[in-house]
């Protein structure tokens, strides 16, 4: 990644190769942990852009980026250089800024926790 980064300031992929999965798709319960990982329902089909960032250590972010069919939300990643914390919250504030109303909260939630819990 260090290389890329001399390059390009900040890596944007999809959040997740596909729209959000149905519950229980990737269900912990499976017995085969291999087949949990790769199997052809497995985690890394469904987040392989993810790892990268856990891998290196380096900053990323998800950011609210539009709508599947169905409604579920599809987010777009920001991955920044080892250390350059601050540029990707800054590119982040940014993009929020751009797409006012794109955060949309679950019902009994707030933008700093649960309606009505302390």
């Amino acid at each position: 990644m260090a290389a890329f980064h001399e390059r390009y300031d900040l890596l944007l992929t999809p959040t997740l190769a596909e729209p959000p999965a149905r519950l229980g798709r990737l269900a912990m319960t499976n017995p085969d942990f291999i087949d949990y990982r790769l199997g052809p329902n497995g985690l890394w089909r469904y987040s392989p852009f993810t790892p990268l960032a856990n891998a290196t250590g380096a900053p990323s972010i998800s950011l609210p980026a539009g709508w599947s069919a169905d409604g579920l939300p599809i987010g777009a990643m920001l991955g920044a250089p080892l250390g350059d914390d601050a540029l990707l919250l800054r590119v982040a504030a940014q993009w929020e800024a751009a797409h006012p109303g794109a955060v949309v909260m679950a019902p009994g939630r707030t933008a700093t926790g649960v309606a009505g819990v302390r």
